[in-house]
């Protein structure tokens, strides 16, 4: 068994694993592997990379789920929210 609490992972290069394992980059998939964690403990996962169209309206989701989350506590809490508009 390896004990990943006493390995020294220091000086480990994560470009060497990258370069080491399968592409999985293709046409038709859009996967990648994450060795983020590798040299915490040993964890090599894939995951779904983003395409351009979804890297690109990301920060328009995440305002329109602010306003979402706005307009929710403005109905919960109409007092509150008409104290905070007219600051």
């Amino acid at each position: 068994m390896f004990d990943w609490g006493t390995a020294d992972m220091s000086t480990f290069d994560v470009a060497v694993l990258q370069a080491a394992l399968p592409d999985l980059n293709t046409p038709s998939t859009d996967l990648m592997w994450n060795v983020s964690n590798f040299t915490m403990d040993g964890t090599v996962s894939v995951i779904p990379e983003p395409t351009a169209l979804e890297l690109l309206t990301m920060p328009w989701q995440g305002l329109k789920a602010l306003c979402k989350m706005q307009a929710e506590f403005a109905e919960q809490n109409p007092v509150i929210a008409t104290m905070q508009t007219g600051i």
